[in-house]
């Protein structure tokens, strides 16, 4: 019979003598065995647990341990066998394994100075997710290098890939002596800027370290790894040339001040003033012509010590202000 549960049955005999027939049934206990899986459809890289049902105890083929997890590799249909009292039963599943997508994590640069913006953008699924707040194509401005991971979707089945953008800086710092003024940063490309004079470079001075030959107000260009930037502009004074100037030259008052200053040109050709702060900032700006007096406002300049220039085509004469 083989098929599980109870068969009834007719038995004839028959000789010389005459037929007989016999009536009986005969039960088979074979279990009802099922075949069961956690998912028939996963993706690569993901695993799955098979359990047998309607029986006492369970053997799979394909290595497989009933109840225990593990990794298929492709699709595979699985055979368990059951037995209850001596009895046993198969059954089957099959589990489909479908490929994850192969992504790739790309960038306009991998590279970029302070203040640049990149792209990011994946590729190889259908659908991308980005950490650290970054939208898949949409352009933004890194702060630091940094390593982005993002995650393709296609089909239910996902995979990740990473990339790092760095972020250069050029950090300056500049020092001054007696002499001359000095930037630190290294190995780096230098342009040193005057500032007093429209921020325009000075020929040839293109080192690490500059001489002033008169006072003035100065800056340095750095180029490092690829990325620019400029120091803060510095007052330099150039002792016994253009030093801080004697009142028997030009006479500024009242100093110290509080809402303006009065500045006496007497007799100097003089073409232009300028006031700056003692980082180089450029406050204030105005061409001398025939007016040997003029009068310069304080009144929304912070309390502390500025720096008067009096330019002329001869020399720069620095005068140290004081705003109470």
């Amino acid at each position: 019979f083989g098929v599980a549960g109870t068969h009834n049955y007719s038995l004839q005999v028959t000789n010389t003598c005459g037929s007989n027939t016999f009536n009986g049934s005969i039960t088979i206990n074979n279990p009802n065995v099922t075949a069961n899986a956690t998912s028939v459809s996963i993706c690569s890289g993901q695993s799955v647990t098979l359990t047998g049902s309607g029986a006492t105890s369970y053997t799979w083929d394909n290595g497989v341990t009933d109840g225990v997890a593990f990794m298929p590799t492709s699709t595979t249909t699985y055979t368990v066998t059951g037995v209850s009292g001596g009895c046993s039963n198969t059954d089957q599943v099959t589990v489909t394994v479908n490929p994850s997508p192969t992504v790739t994590a790309n960038a306009t640069s991998t590279s970029i100075c302070a203040g640049q913006s990149v792209t990011l953008t994946g590729s190889g699924a259908t659908n991308y997710t980005w950490n650290n707040g970054v939208t898949d194509g949409v352009a933004f401005t890194p702060t630091s290098t940094t390593t982005y991971t993002v995650t393709g979707i296609s089909g239910g089945c996902f995979n990740t890939d990473q990339i790092t953008v760095t972020v250069n800086t050029v950090d300056i710092t500049t020092t001054k002596t007696a002499t001359q003024i000095s930037a630190n940063a290294t190995p780096a490309t230098y342009q040193w800027m005057d500032c007093g004079n429209g921020y325009i470079a000075i020929n040839g001075e293109i080192g690490q370290s500059y001489t002033p030959s008169s006072s003035g107000i100065y800056a340095v260009v750095v180029t490092q790894n690829g990325c620019t930037e400029s120091s803060l502009c510095i007052n330099f004074i150039v002792t016994g040339t253009n030093e801080l100037a004697d009142d028997h030259i030009v006479h500024v008052y009242p100093n110290p001040a509080q809402e303006e200053i009065t500045v006496d040109l007497g007799e100097m050709n003089v073409g232009k003033l300028t006031l700056l702060d003692t980082q180089g900032k450029l406050l204030y700006t105005s061409e001398v012509k025939n007016n040997k007096i003029m009068v310069i406002n304080l009144k929304d300049v912070s309390k502390g010590i500025y720096f008067l220039q009096v330019i002329s085509k001869e020399k720069v004469t620095t005068y140290r202000v004081l705003k109470q």
